[in-house]
């Protein structure tokens, strides 16, 4: 390789680094700024479910993933429904059954 090929790859490096660098202290501002964990209402809305069964899964994946917890039943999911101000489905075991069949 010729120093000027060396020179280019150098500089698109940098350039490179600069771009990443200003990418990742956007999020951390972002982050900082934000201070306060999102809530179970803006996560369903960020997700747009359409229907009960979608719900659940998102409200499950809520409390596994953002909440920390490592299992919950039907009592958490009611809670979460109730957390979001969303009505919960008359048969929450049903809604869980479906997403397993799912998958």
């Amino acid at each position: 390789m010729s120093d000027d090929s060396i020179n280019i790859i150098m500089k698109k490096l940098a350039e490179l680094e600069s771009r990443i660098s200003a990418l990742e202290g956007r999020t951390a501002k972002k982050t900082a700024a934000e201070g306060k964990k999102l809530s179970v209402k803006e996560f369903l809305l960020t997700k747009k479910p359409t229907d009960g069964v979608q719900r659940t899964l998102v409200i499950g994946y809520y409390l596994e993933h953002l909440e920390s917890m490592d299992s919950f039943n039907i009592r958490d999911l009611a809670d979460g429904f109730r957390w979001a101000k969303e009505r919960p489905p008359t048969n929450i075991n049903d809604k869980v059954n479906l997403n397993i069949g799912k998958g």
